[in-house]
């Protein structure tokens, strides 16, 4: 079944919803995760810190039938790292941070379920930080406790934030979206 972000319940729950390995529906997740217990708990959960190679954002059709793309899409980033594939969304149910061994589960699907068709990188870049890192600087920044708001606080906002606090260089895939570089 595809997700749609229109479609979920929006209740802000102020956790971060992580997946271990969203290729598979066995696998540990955790929708509890508070700021307080950020960094502690993530830490545990994920152990070694990995380097971000590689930062991309993504765009997704926020409906299957959308004449509006140009102007309406959910935005979410994806990491590589030397073990994992990692995405990070921001919607009106709270934050998932994901990850795989698999680049196509962490690019495909959230919340172990596949997103709508479209899917399009972009931006690119190499990453200038460690996992570790990121979050602890999701930390400071308070994002768990920015409740999504359509206008101020959505998941371009977020993405955006992410690709410009991990990224190397701000390399532009596409002129249409010029607005994201610093």
């Amino acid at each position: 079944m595809d997700s749609e972000p229109s479609k979920r319940n929006g209740t802000w729950k102020f956790t971060l919803y992580f997946d271990t390995e969203a290729a598979f529906k066995v696998t540990d997740k955790y929708d509890n995760i508070k700021g307080e217990d950020l960094m502690t708990k993530y830490k545990s959960l994920v152990g070694v810190d990995e380097d971000i190679l590689r930062v991309n954002v993504y765009e997704v059709p926020l409906y299957k039938w959308q004449i509006t793309k140009p102007l309406l899409f959910h935005m979410f980033v994806v990491f590589e790292t030397q073990n994992w594939w990692w995405s990070i969304d921001k919607d009106s149910n709270g934050i998932t941070l994901q990850r795989s061994k698999r680049s196509d589960a962490a690019l495909y699907t959230i919340r172990q379920k596949r997103r709508l068709p479209g899917v399009q990188m972009m931006l690119r870049d190499e990453g200038n930080m460690s996992m570790h890192t990121l979050l602890y600087r999701l930390y400071l920044a308070g994002e768990l406790k920015k409740e999504y708001d359509n206008n101020d606080r959505n998941c371009k906002h977020f993405a955006t934030s992410v690709f410009n606090k991990v990224a190397k260089n701000k390399e532009i895939v596409s002129v249409h979206y010029t607005a994201f570089k610093r």
